[in-house]
């Protein structure tokens, strides 16, 4: 049965003479007022009936049989711009799991770094894991503050899909959309399974208060909401006959109502029946027991599910005024790859790549494969953040200039001082800009749920390659000059009795013998100045950087070059 019959349906009885009599009587009693109706509805004076009969107050949603008053949403929506130029869609097609809750997330910060607008959720779903719904929820409701967001469904938003869109700031359906029955089931190897009673209370009663706390976030009505989730709720509608004003409730909540009739006389969907304390008279029935509220489009506007019924994107576009394209973020292989490149763990193989690179292309003359590995490895790191708008170029420029720094501090001035220590810090500073996803023109500190873990997330990424990092060079400083091939790479000591370069007679390398001990006066990076009592020398290490102030003793002397290592103990 559709939801039309539903709605509407009135069953069969028998029908005495009497009756018949009286539906007669009735029936032209009804041509008559429906001929009446239809004229004040074409008149200019009145374009609704319910102008004609009530007085609807301002902001209240007006409907054939009355008008419903206004709800409050509990958090007010964005305001929206006149002129709407960054636009973002994001589908939400076939089953929701737990790849399309990471890909959402994905998706959440691409449109917070680019400073989104608007975000609209093309849904076509038939729903999914509840797990993979509260995410998407909770980043509907947390971390898209700001951002004005709309569900178009098109055609259907059905189980989970129906709970994502009323998170959405708005829901806007298609001429053939169908949004509802988001009663939770249970999904074996064999198809749906049984849920035991215990258990579909617990499962049914986590839905319902979900439902209807996104109803006061955004303003729908509760009960409504509640029906998608529950078959054993039944919702009227009754009218005030007085002011028009009409209103969902639940047939028990009609018996409470001073002077209502008794449960067993309660009024059936072919009767209208009137409290004469209250004024309040039934409608009709919107949702009976063992049914789940699904709506079509216009059934979901007389809910106050949606607001318009649009048939394309073209006309969302006209009807927000987006005057640019909008950005589809489909499932494509480059979104993946982005994925995988900003993901935690191959951010410290990056960065790990980086360090080790930049300390071996120190230890090597020229430039080579080394320096190589950690100018790719940073382009890697740093191009998958800018592409989801996670680093702007504030942050890389700062970055580069540290890096300048860095390099003019090792190469043209003696000793490590304020360029090598402003270069850090200004690095430092960069990488965390980097892997907070904030807008361009807002500081790198995270506003939201999702943006403090993303945040701990990349914190926690550095960090474990900084650690790899100094791990591999404190190896390599030790091990890799030893090594027979890995040995290459660097510059090793010259063999025993090769040719040197002669020695000055009034040389200070003269004096200097095998054992003599010394302290590093620049650091050694591995060549540096070494005071060797009253003298002043060059030396170098076997690989390590050795800071000024260290103690060493003289392990070689090779014509002019002096070979010193770090004095322990």
């Amino acid at each position: 049965m559709d939801r039309a019959q539903m709605l509407y349906r009135k069953p069969h009885r028998r029908m005495t003479p009497l009756a018949l009599a009286l539906g007669v009587l009735a029936c032209a009693g009804g041509a008559m007022w429906s001929r009446a109706d239809v004229e004040a509805r074409t008149s200019p004076a009145s374009t609704q009936p319910t102008t004609r009969r009530y007085h609807a107050p301002a902001g209240a949603r007006v409907v054939e049989e009355g008008w419903f008053a206004p709800i409050k949403p509990a958090v007010p929506a964005p305001r929206l711009p006149t002129e709407i130029t960054r636009v973002f869609v994001i589908p939400i097609h076939g089953p929701i799991s737990s790849t399309t809750a990471e890909a959402f997330d994905r998706k959440v910060r691409l449109c917070r770094g680019k400073d989104a607008q608007i975000v609209v959720l093309d849904m076509n779903t038939p729903g999914g894991e509840l797990g993979a719904t509260e995410q998407i929820i909770k980043r509907l409701t947390q971390d898209f503050r700001g951002i004005y967001t709309v569900a178009y469904v098109n055609p259907d938003a059905f189980s989970a899909g129906a709970m994502i869109s009323l998170a959405c700031n708005e829901v806007v359906m298609s001429p053939v959309g169908k949004m509802g029955a988001a009663m939770p089931i249970l999904v074996g190897p064999s198809g749906v399974v049984a849920i035991p009673r215990k258990e579909r209370e617990k499962f049914e009663s986590a839905a319902r208060s979900m439902v209807r706390s996104l109803a006061e976030v955004n303003g729908y009505d509760p009960l409504v909401c509640e029906g998608m989730v529950g078959s054993d709720i039944g919702i009227w509608l009754i009218r005030n006959q007085r002011t028009g004003q009409l209103k969902f409730v639940r047939p028990g909540e009609w018996s409470a109502l001073p002077g209502a009739p008794a449960a067993s006389t309660q009024p059936a969907a072919e009767r209208r029946q009137t409290v004469p304390e209250t004024g309040w008279e039934y409608v009709r029935t919107v949702d009976g027991f063992n049914e789940l509220v699904t709506a079509t489009a216009s059934e979901a506007v007389f809910l106050g599910l949606s607001r318009h019924t649009l048939a394309s994107m073209a006309e969302l576009r006209e009807h927000y005024h987006i005057t640019a394209e909008p950005t589809v973020l489909e499932d494509t292989w480059s979104e993946d790859l982005v994925d995988l490149l900003t993901s935690p763990v191959v951010t410290s193989i990056l960065f790990l790549l980086m360090l080790l690179g930049a300390y071996m292309e120190f230890q090597t003359p020229g430039f080579g494969l080394a320096g190589t590995v950690a100018v790719v490895a940073l382009a890697m790191l740093l191009g998958g953040r800018f592409l989801i708008g996670m680093a702007v170029w504030w942050e890389v420029g700062l970055l580069a200039v540290g890096v300048l720094l860095i390099l003019a501090e090792v190469f043209i001035t003696p000793g490590f001082g304020v360029l090598g220590i402003t270069g850090i810090l200004m690095c430092v500073v960069s990488l965390i800009g980097i892997i907070v996803d904030n807008p361009p023109d807002r500081l790198p500190i995270p506003e939201t749920d999702l943006g403090w873990e993303i945040f701990a997330s990349g914190l926690m990424a550095l960090g474990l390659g900084l650690l790899g990092a100094m791990v591999a060079i404190i190896v390599l400083a030790r091990y890799l000059p030893r090594l027979p091939v890995a040995g290459r790479l660097v510059l090793a000591a010259p063999p025993e009795g090769a040719a040197t370069m002669p020695v000055e007679s009034d040389s200070p390398m003269l004096a200097v013998q095998v054992g003599d001990v010394g302290v590093v006066m620049a650091i050694c990076r591995p060549v540096g100045e070494v005071r060797i009592g009253d003298k002043l020398i060059d030396a170098e290490t076997e690989g390590d950087f050795l800071q000024a102030g260290t103690k060493v003793r003289v392990v070689r002397k090779e014509g002019n070059r002096i070979v010193i290592r770090e004095l322990k103990g």
